[in-house]
């Protein structure tokens, strides 16, 4: 078996709900801690995770184009039977420690200062640094909702394009024990 601390797990959106329920779902205090952490991966980067389904912290913005309204709806839809309080469901409402569920070298959000989730974002990040473990962002000042993504499809210079995937992939390289910035590789 190969060793888990080489993958980084990531996920934009729902898909950041995604890493981050299922770094909470293995988690049990009763079964072998020792495997439990031979299976962590190595990092976790998350680009704009819907932390809280449903949450007053989760608001419109002007500049932001996802509704706060409309979030409701998929969040009940996505939840199903399920209670939207579950911390399976909603990561940011967990109330144990991150520590234990941790990536073995934390998590990076990148997220806009603009979006509908920015403040539960915040509040997760804030929740995780209290349980000590390492965990760094980039909140792009006017940024909306996945600005990285986006910026691949809208971005107008070729930089604009690449300036979130370039963080991205920085972060990752360095954390995981790279210490060369990707742009620098790329262009030598």
């Amino acid at each position: 078996m190969g060793d888990s601390s080489n993958i980084c797990v990531s996920g934009d959106s729902a898909g950041g709900t995604l890493v981050l329920s299922n770094l909470l779902a293995p988690f049990d205090p009763l079964e072998n801690s020792a495997l439990q952490e031979s299976l962590k991966p190595g990092l976790a980067v998350l680009i704009s995770p819907w932390t809280h389904l449903i949450s007053d912290l989760n608001r419109n913005t002007p500049s932001d184009y996802l509704d706060y309204e409309s979030l409701r709806l998929y969040g009940h839809q996505y939840a199903g039977s399920t209670d939207v309080n579950d911390p399976i469901m909603s990561p940011g409402l967990r109330v144990g420690s991150w520590r234990d569920v941790s990536p073995k070298h934390g998590f990076h959000f990148i997220f806009g200062e603009e979006e509908v989730f920015a403040k539960a974002i915040a509040h997760l990040i804030f929740d995780i640094e209290k349980d000590d473990v390492e965990v760094t962002q980039d909140a792009k000042k006017g940024g909306i909702h996945a600005w990285p993504v986006v910026n691949l499809f809208l971005g107008s210079s070729r930089d604009e394009r690449l300036e979130g995937l370039d963080k991205i992939s920085d972060i990752i390289a360095m954390r995981m024990g790279n210490t060369i910035p990707v742009k620098s590789i790329k262009t030598q």
